[in-house]
């Protein structure tokens, strides 16, 4: 996403050089919150070592050394096609790459492992032929490549959707087999196979109505329809396989079967030993997997290492537990950890001489947020006025000002709260239990028995709200809502489940409230994942059931509408309509993410795209025990990794 236009003017700007030494600018003490007019909205550059004591000091980085990451949770693989999860890509922005990078400050696409890339247009005349190339648009007529055509000779222009991407010729896995076009076509395909297990994904690669080899190193994409994210799609979805092992069809594989049956080439993917033994194309490279942790070390054949990053090594430890990651933290065991409640990150923990003189603690803020779904496919929550009373008897300001100690934000629609598709015009209801009480009358429910209890039809309104075990804030907030409940007459049941057990069920749907997070990138969402109809499936990410036409007809619209202003102006339509019409969500908030980070480490920068950080971008300064000195600083990092 870009910047909310209603706010502001929207300006691309370039990012700070990675490899620079500068003097950030002056920021609030860690334990202040910034002030609103303070937060950035849209793109631009990110301060240098911000939350760090010495930040004003210049410093030269140096090579080397190890950078120990906590993990609360390991992923059960690093395939992503085969599963959507968090920690898993964290992990692939360094042990692996993609065609092009989407920057990190400026927000725009830069070559990664395509050097270069063409856009076209598709153009079907009425014989239902489809003719592919740059179109130019004139009076009565399209030109294409020299030819012109009356424009009542063709059916439909489709704008933007050939990509033709030349891949680097230099690039290799990180078992030393050369990289082509093949392994990304082999990529693209596995989705057309029924048997893989790439549901979450299947919808987004089925954008592309084809894709060729045009030679090694050459590689060609036809989108059925224009799309506003069809680059977008080769950053954020399309995950590039190692054909060679993973093709059971390809002769280099070790146990190349031309004949294999498409049961047999998806069993091969879905159960391949390198979906945790990952062999990748990213300046890291797995050394490790285990319930412990994930570990990787420099790849020496990195394809760019100019921008290969400074450290030898990266370690993600797999600790479960915050407070045992954060004694690991105290005790030299880890470097960074993102798992700091409010109450420890305003405690006594963490003022004490002993932390401020070793860490610095800080945060920023992503397009993250945290919601209840309501499942629309259960009777209880079938009438709009239900959902309103039920958003209304939640006390966001009050959860806000306290747990989250004033810094999240009250977000009412899932775009980024940064971005340029959030309806900063759309107001979160408030709280009042009176007026809640009023709609659920409105609706048919008050107490005719005198139990204390609403009902309706002979049963009382109760019921249940997942949450996830160890999630402190997820189950203050419970409690909260629970006894707020209770005073206008509706029972809450509060169920802890592990994280496999909590997704099960809602991945089913089998429940009927839940409370969990969702992560969107600042540049922008497509809402099709959280609202499309279709999502609405077991599996889907359309969790609460949405099925509205008018829903589905914004989502087409923004889909294929190119021109950024427009498109904004739909998802923020979406963003009010969802709202103010459907309530599929009792929306939290928008808290930060809260850190400790080792003083030991620079270079260190923050940003609103998913994760947040560029780890490949942190380094010890020169001099520091184990490292080696840099010829020169690495060049600025014109990508996302």
């Amino acid at each position: 996403m870009k910047l909310t236009l209603a706010l502001a003017v929207l300006v691309l700007g370039g990012g700070i050089g990675w490899g620079s030494v500068r003097q950030a600018p002056q920021v609030p003490a860690a334990s202040a919150a910034p002030a609103e007019d303070k937060e950035t909205l849209g793109p631009g550059p990110a301060p240098l070592d911000a939350w760090h004591p010495a930040h004003a000091t210049p410093v030269q980085p140096a090579y080397g050394g190890t950078l120990r990451v906590h993990t609360e949770a390991l992923p059960p693989n690093l395939c992503l096609p085969l599963l959507n999860n968090t920690n898993a890509r964290n992990m692939l922005y360094e042990l692996h790459e993609t065609l092009v990078q989407r920057d990190w400050e400026s927000w725009q696409f830069n070559p990664d492992l395509a050097a270069s890339w063409e856009v076209e247009d598709t153009l079907v005349t009425k014989d239902g032929v489809a003719h592919h190339g740059r179109v130019e648009e004139e009076e009565g007529q399209y030109v294409l490549a020299g030819t012109a055509l009356a424009k009542d000779e063709v059916l439909r222009l489709e704008r933007g959707t050939v990509f033709t991407f030349h891949l680097r010729p230099d690039v290799r896995w990180h078992d030393g087999h050369p990289f082509d076009a093949e392994d990304v076509l082999f990529s693209w395909r596995i989705a057309q196979n029924p048997e893989v297990r790439c549901d979450w994904v299947r919808q987004y690669y089925g954008r592309v109505e084809r894709a060729e080899v045009v030679d090694a190193h050459t590689v060609r994409f036809f989108f059925k329809e224009q799309y506003f994210n069809a680059l977008g799609f080769f950053v954020d979805h399309l995950t590039i396989l190692p054909r060679h092992l993973y093709d059971l069809r390809d002769p280099d594989h070790p146990r190349h079967r031309a004949n294999a049956s498409n049961e047999e080439c998806a069993k091969e993917i879905n159960e391949n030993a390198h979906n945790t033994e990952w062999v990748g194309l990213g300046p890291y490279k797995l050394s490790s997997y285990s319930q412990q942790g994930v570990e990787a070390e420099r790849f020496a054949e990195y394809f760019d290492p100019a921008h290969g990053g400074y450290l030898d090594k990266i370690v993600w430890r797999h600790i479960a537990n915050d407070e045992a990651a954060f004694q690991a933290l105290v005790n030299g065991e880890l470097d960074f950890t993102l798992r700091i409640s409010s109450d420890r990150y305003f405690g006594e923990a963490m003022a004490t001489p002993t932390f401020t003189q070793r860490f610095c603690k800080g945060y920023y803020y992503l397009g993250a947020f945290n919601y209840t779904p309501w499942n629309l496919r259960r009777p209880l929550f079938a009438d709009l006025n239900v959902r309103k009373a039920l958003a209304q008897a939640f006390d966001a300001e009050s959860f806000r000002d306290t747990v989250a100690h004033g810094l999240a934000k009250l977000p009412t629609g899932p775009q980024c709260y940064f971005g340029p598709s959030y309806e900063h015009g759309v107001q979160h209801l408030p709280f009042d239990l009176a007026r809640a009480g009023e709609l659920l009358a409105e609706a048919g429910w008050y107490d005719r028995d005198g139990d204390g209890l609403l009902d309706k039809d002979g049963a009382p309104f109760e019921f249940e709200m997942l949450i996830q075990s160890g999630n402190t804030a997820g189950d203050i907030s419970a409690r909260m809502y629970q006894e707020s409940l209770a005073k206008i007459g509706v029972r809450l049941k509060v169920t802890a489940l592990d994280n496999a057990s909590y997704f099960k069920r809602i991945n089913e749907r089998d429940f009927d409230a839940g409370n969990q997070s969702w992560s969107v990138d600042a540049t922008e969402n497509d809402p099709m994942q959280l609202w499309g109809s279709a999502s609405a499936a077991s599996g889907g990410s359309n969790h609460a059931g949405v099925i509205d036409p008018k829903v589905d007809a914004l989502i087409a619209r923004g889909a294929r509408e190119l021109d950024d202003d427009k498109r904004h102006a739909l998802w923020r339509e979406l963003h009010r309509y969802l709202y103010e019409n459907v309530q599929p969500y009792l929306y939290r908030d928008a808290p930060p993410r809260k850190f400790a980070l080792s003083q030991a480490l620079r270079g260190v920068q923050f940003f609103k795209i998913t994760p947040g950080y560029a780890l490949r971008r942190w380094y010890y300064p020169a001099g520091t025990s184990g490292t080696r000195a840099t010829r020169e600083p690495l060049e600025p990092l014109e990508q996302k990794k």
